[in-house]
């Protein structure tokens, strides 16, 4: 190369250089501190509203009591970060325990009203800005929320007897102390398909002795025994599921799986001389106490019909024995899986109507009869807003489904719909 050409293409080489750093400070010129991009770091927007509740109104939306009700911050928008945190408190009213739902939302029962209530949700963004809102609840009254949920004459609990092992007409020397504790423990299948169980925070421990001079009835279960009435649980995933929060979300009791959760109540009995005291069993019948087998009862079921038979020495594992609840409501003669399974064999034996789907299709669709509606609230029931469908068949049969809306004006806009319930009106259904 001559060193004319090599001059040439210094000053190419200069030329590009200067061009180079030109633009280099032209981009620096319009990169100012804090506004790369469109980063503003403006506050997040958060909304708090209730699922499923009627309008809002001036003095907030409103729920009736012993309902269950939803909170979300779903309708929360951030312009510059995600958001990445939901926060919520109560500030006033009647306290109640939430329970986290999703990410967004917590649900709880409402209280004994009327009451007002108000949550403050708080939330936060990828940058660390956070931002409130806060929604009012009035609760309205209702005169007894569980009224169509239980039979009044039906006793739903069962009796521990705490006894003697001493034989029948034995005089105690003197006291025996002695506590029961019990523990409900629920088993069941989680959404990846993994098995799970959990000790539920319902436990409950009595306390007593059997006084000095006491003697030994012929029955275990005689009404002069020490007795503790133990009301049947029934299952409660909420209380379950507040022990699968945030990461634990995984393992919870959803409600496709509630079929096939089972419960059993662990029953420990704590006293200084374990072979003195056992535990029996019983219901209350006509006025009177009968024994319940314990074999029929146990999970592990044990020898004799006692649940806890007096120990030989101190053996804790003839302390601690688990109850098969399913069993136990077989037992008592309430309702149970098994009653609940019958039942729908015996009106639908050819599994026509398994779902609404197959009953609007295989029964609703298939009579004869025009079909009559009508839009309405239930105010001497539960209160709802009701869209009701019925027709007649030409036999007579009356076949009827009301979907249910927590208010008119949710209905009227087609949504909020949380449950329908099938009526039939015929000698034999199905």
């Amino acid at each position: 190369m001559s060193v004319a050409t090599a001059a040439t293409s210094a000053k190419i080489a200069t030329r590009y250089v200067g061009l180079v750093l030109l633009l280099f400070s032209l981009m620096l010129t319009g990169c100012k501190a804090g506004k790369v991009g469109n980063q503003k770091n403006k506050k997040p927007l958060a909304v708090a509203t209730v699922i499923g509740a009627g309008a809002e109104g001036a003095g907030g939306f409103q729920v009736r009591s012993g309902s269950e009700v939803l909170i979300s911050g779903k309708d929360s928008d951030s312009d510059d970060a995600p958001i990445l945190e939901f926060s919520w408190r109560q500030l006033s009213g009647d306290s109640v325990e939430l329970f986290e739902r999703t990410t967004v939302s917590r649900s709880f029962t409402a209280p004994d009203g009327p009451t007002t209530l108000t949550f403050e949700l708080e939330v936060t963004n990828a940058l660390g800005t956070t931002a409130t809102d806060v929604v009012t609840i009035d609760v309205v009254s209702v005169l007894d929320v569980n009224k169509f949920l239980r039979d009044p004459g039906v006793d739903e609990q069962f009796y521990l007897f705490v006894s003697p092992t001493a034989s029948a007409g034995s005089t105690l020397g003197g006291p025996i102390s002695y506590s029961l504790t019990i523990t409900p423990i629920v088993y069941w299948t989680d959404r990846g398909g993994f098995s799970q169980s959990q000790a539920l925070a319902s436990v409950s421990t009595t306390s007593d002795q059997l006084e000095s001079g006491f003697i030994v009835p012929a029955s275990k279960v005689d009404s002069t025994q020490d007795r503790i009435a133990v009301p049947v649980p029934l299952l409660d995933a909420d209380e379950v599921n507040k022990f699968f929060q945030t990461t634990a979300r995984g393992g919870r009791l959803e409600l496709e799986n509630v079929a096939g959760a089972t419960v059993e109540l662990q029953i420990e009995l704590t006293t200084p001389d374990p072979a003195l005291l056992e535990v029996f069993v019983g219901r209350q019948s006509g006025g009177t106490y009968v024994a319940i087998d314990g074999s029929d009862l146990s999970t592990t079921p044990p020898t004799t019909d006692t649940i806890l038979p007096g120990a030989t020495g101190n053996v804790l594992l003839d302390l601690n024995v688990s109850l098969d609840l399913e069993k136990l409501r077989q037992q008592l003669g309430i309702e149970s899986s098994l009653s609940a399974s019958n039942y729908y064999k015996c009106i639908d034996p050819k599994g026509e109507a398994t779902t609404l789907d197959d009953w609007l299709t295989n029964v609703f669709d298939k009579a004869t009869g025009s079909i009559a509606s009508a839009q309405y609230t239930n105010n001497y029931d539960l209160g709802f807003a009701r869209d009701m469908f019925l027709r007649e068949d030409e036999d007579g049969s009356v076949y009827a489904y009301v979907v249910n809306h927590p208010s008119l004006e949710q209905l009227m806009k087609g949504v909020g719909e949380f449950a329908t319930v099938v009526m039939e009106y015929s000698a034999a259904p199905m």
